[in-house]
């Protein structure tokens, strides 16, 4: 698998069966549904992308465990008339099951498309919602996620490069904003 900073790494138990959900360049790709759990009990429930020729040793029946790695993607899909961004897990290899207590990880590598804005949840947890750009293998950078509701996808590039105080970031200062080491000043 091709390093493009943007790598999943998830295990968890299929929850339907597969549904054929498209095709491209003669290649069938199938959707479902894996319950991931959280360490704190809680789960998740994350939509996954197969492609056929992944299918073809490894049967997926609803209720096994599925171990994968991939990237996320996203994409706009008109539902009832309005466009929504849907994100799912591209899974790219099937892995044995492993036993690791929490092997789910995901790494997101790119450029900043705004500050971050940094919250606190109602039980207490700090956290920051970011809008990343990730470079696609083609080398053109891709608005993959937006967490949170503040603003619009992707802005001009010297948007992402403004601090909260409205100074320009550094490329130092922009990956320890990234990773949330520091307010930027």
């Amino acid at each position: 698998m091709e390093e493009t900073g943007n790598s999943i790494h998830l295990r968890g138990h299929v929850c339907q069966p597969l549904q054929f959900g498209h095709e491209l360049f003669g290649e069938q790709f199938f959707v479902t549904t894996l319950r991931v759990p959280r360490l704190s009990g809680a789960e998740d429930f994350l939509p996954i992308t197969l492609s056929e020729r992944l299918l073809i040793d490894e049967p997926i029946a609803a209720g096994s465990i599925l171990c994968l790695d991939g990237q996320l993607r996203s994409y706009n899909k008109v539902v009832e008339g309005s466009g929504r961004l849907l994100i799912t897990a591209f899974a790219q290899r099937l892995l044995p099951e492993e036993d690791e207590e929490n092997p789910n990880r995901v790494q997101l590598t790119g450029a900043l498309c705004k500050a971050p804005s940094y919250r606190t949840t109602p039980f207490g947890r700090e956290i920051a919602d970011l809008m990343l750009a990730v470079n696609r293998s083609y080398g053109k950078l891709y608005p993959l996620h937006h967490v949170g509701t503040h603003g619009p996808v992707c802005g001009q590039p010297e948007d992402w490069r403004q601090s909260a105080a409205g100074r320009p970031l550094s490329e130092p200062q922009l990956s320890k904003t990234a990773a949330g080491r520091h307010d930027p000043e």
